[in-house]
């Protein structure tokens, strides 16, 4: 299934549609807020991002406000001894994105919080950023769930946990699963495509039959980066030749070469990679 918002996504291979479609359902809570001055907020958040705001995401953002203006409100609260300050507690990607196309206001609403309630209201908003992985959302949801047990002797329930993040009870559940096979198995962040990782090893199986498993799908995983990696330096390679070019850097006439790495990427991903299979799989 192609991604409906794909246009806004600049690695073209997340399916960001989930996030973005609470992105822009949000207008219910817009007329609850209020307009706020960006010079009012300071910018230091309950606790740290999951992910850095990097200037990619900054400029997806602005994109996406652009085109829909902003489609839900930054949540602040007062800043102590000044209530016409405010301190950001979620929405950050939305007021760099805001920034960064030079707005002055933003919509926020306004929510008197304590430390605990405001790092609780960081990571649910976190959670609607549309530049996480997978490994980051399940990081967010695994700090909600030890926020919880600060006040709970027992950990939260999935139904609970489900709440207290905003996403579906099955997407809680497979960011935990998948989360809990990267710590037991030392795996790398994007060492395995998550829906792999989620289809093939299941937590009820033997260790062994995961290790098994897991190793199988790294040396799969290798192969078809390797072979992808090969086809785009062989159609570099074949683009150099056409324009006459003869080598990666420079043209024949001495000059920096035109064609754009960016562009070749993309030439590469029609091609198909080698895959191989794994368990008869």
């Amino acid at each position: 299934m192609g991604c409906s918002y794909s246009e806004y996504c600049p690695c073209g291979n997340r399916f960001i549609h989930p996030q973005f479609d609470q992105l822009a359902g949000g207008q219910a809570r817009s007329a609850q807020a209020q307009e706020i001055s960006i010079e009012h907020i300071r910018r230091d958040t309950p606790k740290p991002p999951v992910a850095e705001y990097d200037k990619g995401m900054i400029r997806m953002l602005a994109r996406v406000l652009k085109v829909l203006g902003q489609p839900r409100p930054l949540i602040v609260k007062p800043q102590k001894g000044n209530q016409l300050k405010y301190r950001i507690v979620g929405g950050m990607d939305i007021l760099l994105g805001a920034i960064a196309l030079g707005w002055k206001n933003v919509s926020a609403q306004v929510i008197d919080l304590d430390d605990h309630e405001a790092a609780m209201q960081f990571y649910r908003a976190e959670l609607l950023r549309l530049d996480l992985s997978w490994e980051d959302q399940a990081r967010c949801v695994l700090a909600i769930q030890d926020l919880y047990h600060e006040r709970h002797p027992l950990p939260p329930s999935l139904a609970t946990l489900s709440t207290l993040s905003g996403l579906s009870p099955s997407r809680t559940r497979d960011l935990l699963h998948g989360i809990t096979l990267l710590k037991k198995h030392r795996l790398s962040d994007g060492t395995i495509p998550f829906p792999t990782l989620l289809r093939s090893v299941r937590l009820t199986y033997p260790e062994a039959m995961q290790r098994e498993l897991i190793r199988g799908l790294v040396d799969e995983e290798w192969t078809r980066r390797r072979a992808t990696s090969h086809a785009t330096s062989r159609i570099r390679k074949q683009t150099l030749n056409v324009v006459g070019q003869d080598d990666g850097n420079s043209s024949g006439n001495g000059r920096p070469s035109p064609v754009s790495v960016n562009r070749v990427r993309q030439l590469a991903q029609v091609v198909p990679p080698a895959r191989v299979g794994v368990g008869g799989r």
